[in-house]
């Protein structure tokens, strides 16, 4: 069984929400361990929850706070709740709640700032050049936790 499960939430046809899909999907690419799962949920917290097999949740989402564009930031489901309060997160305030509700999950966000957010398919060029880093950084937290 997976230790962690490891879910991307974004819409890939809102230019850089989709970030957080698109991380997990080339980690999931290149992936070697098998204490983790990946599931690339878009922005269905439905078809998220029926796929989760693991106690631990890392979920990978696209942060709009007012950090620089590109950057990443980890938070705890404390820290997280804090960020759903002020309103920085725009999937997680559904998905959170309900994991949250369980008490079966330990769950850790990992945030990322977009650049540009507009009704366009896929990333911003920006994003797309700032993604081999961010991946990179992502798979070094997740083999910290994993």
């Amino acid at each position: 069984m997976n230790n962690v499960s490891v879910v991307g939430i974004g819409n890939s046809l809102y230019c850089d929400d989709g970030v957080g899909c698109e991380v997990v999907r080339r980690l999931m690419e290149r992936n070697k361990d098998d204490h983790l799962e990946f599931i690339i949920a878009e922005s269905d917290i439905y078809y998220c929850l029926s796929k989760i097999h693991a106690s631990r949740i890392v979920i990978v989402d696209a942060l709009y706070a007012g950090y620089k564009p590109g950057s990443i930031h980890l938070f705890n489901l404390k820290e997280c709740s804090a960020c759903l309060q002020n309103g920085l997160s725009m999937h997680n305030q559904h998905l959170i709640p309900l994991l949250k509700t369980t008490g079966a999950f330990t769950i850790l966000i990992i945030g990322i700032e977009p650049f540009e957010l507009s009704l366009q398919a896929g990333l911003s060029h920006a994003m797309e050049l700032c993604l081999p880093n961010i991946v990179n950084s992502t798979a070094v937290i997740l083999s910290s936790i994993a």
